[in-house]
Parts: C-alpha cells; structure tokens; sequence
C-alpha cells in the first residue's frame, strides 16, 4: 500500500509541472528566436525614421477629427514616424483604434501620448 502525503501530492503536482513548463519552453524557443530577428530586421529598417512634424501631427489630428477615412492611408505612410513619435504601445492602440474605425479613441490615445 502506497500511503500520499499533502506533500508529496504538491511536489508529484509540482515536478509535472516543471516538466511541463521544460516543454514548453523547448517548444517556443524557435518562435522566440523567429520574433527577435523579426523586430530586428524592423529596427534596421526603420533606423532613419524621424519622429512625426508638426504639420503631420496636425494633418492626423485634423483627419481624425474629421473621422476621414483618408487617415487609414496616412497612418499606412506615417506608422513608424508615429511609433517613434509616441512610443509603440500608444502607436499599437492608435493603429488598433483606427483600424476599427473609431476615430474618437485613436485620436485619445494620439493626444494622451503625445502630451505625456
């Protein structure tokens, strides 16, 4: 007659556990691996960025106030000036924002970013 103990329940639960995540780790090192060489090939590429100017920012903002579907092409041409304007996560949720057509949000998220 085997006899389990609480504890050595939890350090069986534990050691499946490791193991589990072991695998797991094993298993997403190649796309780890395919997301880093991605956005390092994407720096390269955007290494001569400059940051939005001002007649740019108010063209954005203007379009967005306008809900004019001709800011989907300008964000199109301006995407990385405007990560490097307003950092990438803000630029993520802008280009989420407008993407859904909801141009009060994006331009939230535009003028949030930009006054911090």
């Amino acid at each position: 007659t085997v006899v389990r103990t609480p504890g050595s329940q939890a350090l069986s639960g534990l050691k499946k556990l490791a193991s589990a995540l072991a695998a797991l780790q094993v298993a997403a090192e190649p796309m780890i691996a395919a997301e880093a060489s991605r956005l390092t090939a994407a720096s390269q590429q955007h290494k001569d960025v400059s940051p939005l100017t001002a007649l740019e920012r108010e063209e954005l903002v203007g379009l967005l106030r306008a809900r004019d579907l001709a800011a989907l092409d300008r964000l199109e041409l301006l995407g990385p000036a405007l990560a490097l304007s307003i950092g990438v996560p803000a630029a993520e949720k802008f280009e989420q924002a407008l993407q859904s057509l909801e141009f009060e949000e994006a331009l939230s998220v535009f003028e949030a970013a930009t006054l911090s």
